[in-house]
């Protein structure tokens, strides 16, 4: 079943529209670190950490909608 979309203001919707041209529906542990602007593999492997994953030729793949989503979560836990 498919992941609905809703309640995204524009910003997320256009934010996310960019990341699927760029990186495609399945994001791996490099492309999170640069997405979430982590300067080593570790931080963005302890951010994937609980997130589902898929292993595509050896590969830990993650989902593009998990990825934001943690990253909201995690931006509410600072404030």
């Amino acid at each position: 079943m498919p992941k609905v979309i809703m309640g995204l203001s524009l910003e997320d919707k256009l934010k996310r529209k960019e990341l699927i041209e760029r990186y495609g529906h399945l994001l791996t542990v490099v492309a999170v670190e640069r997405i979430i602007g982590a300067k080593h593999y570790n931080a963005a492997q302890k951010f994937l950490k609980g997130l589902r994953s898929y292993n595509i030729n050896g590969h830990d793949k993650y989902d593009l909608d998990d990825v934001p989503a943690r990253l909201i979560e995690s931006r509410k836990e600072a404030v």
